[in-house]
């Protein structure tokens, strides 16, 4: 007899625990559904942005460098990016013209509210020799930055970049970049 009680008690906490699973009228707390709708409305954003830099004095520079970039994950950025510099020298050697090419791939890493950045970039560079031949050089960039929002889409951000492996030596230590980007 205890044993048949038994059975019986469990095949209706059974049937109670089934039933209750099937009924879709029972509501989600608050805290549930805000974070259900939230992670439906997430979705891939896109970055363009850049930096601009000059130079005057007895060299003179202008540089431009735009990227585009693609944020999967709100503490990702995975980009593209163009390199165009032009130079002009009064020595006494005479003036010297220079026009510098180049393109990069760019991984971002946003940490601590999408303040804090770690950069990783690949770049290649094409510039004249002194023999009026081209002159090719390909890099690996690390370093730590910090990006502050203007608005809820626009930032600037401040890059501090290390040369770890270069198959040239094109820059002085630490390579500083000032930029802003757009989040759309």
């Amino acid at each position: 007899m205890k044993k048949t009680l038994s059975l019986l008690c469990l095949l209706i906490l059974c049937w109670g625990t089934i039933k209750a699973q099937n009924n879709d009228n029972i509501p989600l707390p608050k805290s549930f559904q805000e974070k259900q709708t939230a992670s439906r409305e997430a979705k891939v954003h896109f970055l363009a942005g850049g930096y601009f830099g000059f130079q005057i004095g007895g060299n003179t520079a202008v540089e431009v460098n735009p990227h585009i970039g693609i944020l999967p994950w709100d503490f990702l950025c995975v980009g593209i990016g163009g390199t165009y510099m032009f130079s002009y020298t009064n020595s006494y050697l005479g003036e010297q013209k220079s026009h510098v090419f180049g393109a990069n791939g760019f991984i971002e890493g946003l940490i601590w509210k999408q303040r804090i950045i770690a950069h990783v970039e690949y770049e290649y560079l094409n510039f004249p020799s002194y023999d009026d031949t081209r002159l090719h050089s390909h890099g690996i960039l690390i370093g730590p930055g910090y990006n502050q929002f203007i608005s809820d889409k626009i930032s600037c951000y401040v890059l501090f970049l290390f040369p770890v492996w270069s198959t040239m030596d094109v820059y002085s230590i630490p390579i500083i970049r000032l930029g802003i980007n757009v989040k759309f």
